[in-house]
């Protein structure tokens, strides 16, 4: 899928997300990168939650930046027959704007669920070498 096309598809999305989930979030963007994910050859990171410094410390102010990452679609869509685009990209921007729910309200149940899937991830990949 062409740059221009995912950028249509992602505000489409953003559109049918209630705006009450997107206080505090000052963009949603959609980046050109691929992004390898940091420790997982093979893997690549779809998108991101970027906290923006605030400057009272007030988790009810925390803004933020959600980010998805054209390249890293297309490494994963290469990689994987019959690819749907619209079900990741759906899957990865609610994730994100979670995140970002999530820390306004002080609970960490995602991120406990990411640290638990990348170690599980770790378990099935080491017994698959």
């Amino acid at each position: 899928m062409r740059l221009e096309d995912f950028e249509a598809l992602v505000r489409r999305q953003v559109e049918e997300i209630p705006a009450e989930f997107f206080r505090g979030i000052a963009e949603v963007v959609v980046s050109p990168r691929t992004v390898p994910h940091p420790g997982r050859p093979g893997v690549w990171t779809l998108g991101e939650c970027v906290p923006l410094p605030v400057s009272d410390g007030d988790p009810r102010h925390i803004q933020s930046r959600v980010v998805l990452y054209h390249g890293s679609f297309q490494a994963l869509a290469r990689e994987t027959p019959g690819f749907d685009w619209v079900a990741e990209s759906w899957e990865t921007l609610t994730h994100e704007v979670r995140h970002h729910v999530e820390w306004q309200a002080r609970v960490s149940e995602l991120e406990a669920f990411d640290v638990a899937a990348e170690a599980m991830y770790l378990q099935v990949f080491s017994l698959t070498e």
